[in-house]
């Protein structure tokens, strides 16, 4: 009697090793083949089929991502495996100087003012201004740092110069109806100071003494 033996593969193949890959945000897709060790029991492996499922995958936004790979042999045996593909930011801000940092005393300092400062990725950037000065009080020149810190912890630092300055005039108020001088009166120039009500300045302490009196 003749017996018939039907010898069939119903082994799978395997995929041994997977990279786990790193793409710049905005990036292209990398070669998902490059790298990847795979073996059969029984075919060769250019026989194998691969498909790599990427559809998760955002390149346009930060985080993690499964790739699905799935192989095949001649036979129709299937494996399915899990890959990771990491979107990174690996690009600092950018801080650019548009104009002079000079602000008033006892102003506050809005860096945004003077520099721009965006990031190839974060709309919003976390910008901290560093300074010995807890407040612009004084005149004079000051040295400050200014730090952008992006969501994916990548920074740029840079040192500026900062001159606070006194360009506020001060406030002289005086009598709406002062008394009118009569013709042939001798002229005092110390009567007009009877007409000062007040002398107010942003910085300097001013009295009378420092009001200048100028007429024809």
């Amino acid at each position: 009697q003749l017996i018939k033996f039907n010898v069939v593969d119903q082994v799978s193949p395997e995929i041994t090793y997977i990279p786990a890959y790193s793409v710049d945000v905005f990036g292209e897709p990398p070669d998902f083949r490059h790298n990847l060790k795979y073996s059969d029991n029984y075919d060769d492996q250019a026989d194998l089929d691969i498909f790599i499922d990427d559809g998760l995958v955002d390149y346009d936004r930060v985080g993690s991502y499964e790739v699905i790979y799935l192989i095949t042999d001649l036979s129709g045996n299937v494996n399915e495996y899990t890959g990771k593909v990491h979107i990174i930011d690996r690009k600092p801000p950018v801080i650019e100087n548009v104009k002079p940092l000079k602000i008033e005393v006892n102003q506050l300092l809005d860096i945004h003012q003077f520099l721009k400062i965006y990031d190839n990725y974060d709309l919003n950037v976390q910008v901290n201004v560093i300074s010995d000065e807890e407040s612009f009080d004084r005149l004079g020149y000051f040295e400050i740092t200014v730090v952008a810190l992006d969501s994916s912890k990548n920074s740029t630092e840079m040192t500026y110069i900062l001159e606070v300055i006194d360009q506020t005039p001060p406030e002289l108020i005086l009598v709406s109806y002062p008394e009118p001088l009569h013709v042939y009166d001798p002229f005092k120039e110390e009567d007009c100071y009877r007409y000062v009500i007040s002398l107010i300045d942003n910085y300097d302490d001013l009295d009378i003494s420092d009001i200048k009196v100028v007429y024809d």
